[in-house]
């Protein structure tokens, strides 16, 4: 049962996190990304809405920023996903190994709360 309200405490957390991002916690995780891949050449792709928001937020910094998105192929991209607060990494998992699937050569994610890391999908 104690994990199971852990959980719970996650995925609220996570929630009340995305739907309250805004002002300088927002400006400070458009910075951290378009910092983060200013100098290479990632192609960005929002995990979920507050992923969306955040590289919104970046390309007002950084329009020269690429975006994509899975409607397309992705043969030879290197793709960084972006995420707000996770409760956990199923949805971020998912997203990669379909960013795969597409012919990503690359795919690195990074969401508010942890630091970035290449993904094993």
């Amino acid at each position: 049962m104690a994990s199971s309200l852990s959980l719970l405490d996650r995925v609220f957390g996570a929630q009340t996190g995305n739907s309250t991002l805004r002002g300088e916690e927002l400006s400070a995780a458009a910075r951290n990304l378009a910092d983060r891949v200013a100098h290479d050449d990632w192609r960005l792709m929002a995990v979920d809405g507050a992923g969306e928001r955040i590289i919104a937020a970046a390309l007002d910094l950084s329009p020269q920023l690429q975006l994509t998105d899975a409607s397309r192929r992705l043969d030879g991209l290197s793709i960084m996903l972006v995420a707000g607060y996770a409760a956990g990494e199923a949805g971020i998992q998912h997203k990669a190994g379909l960013a795969r699937r597409l012919g990503a050569v690359a795919v690195q994610v990074t969401h508010l709360g942890q630091a970035n890391r290449e993904t094993t999908a």
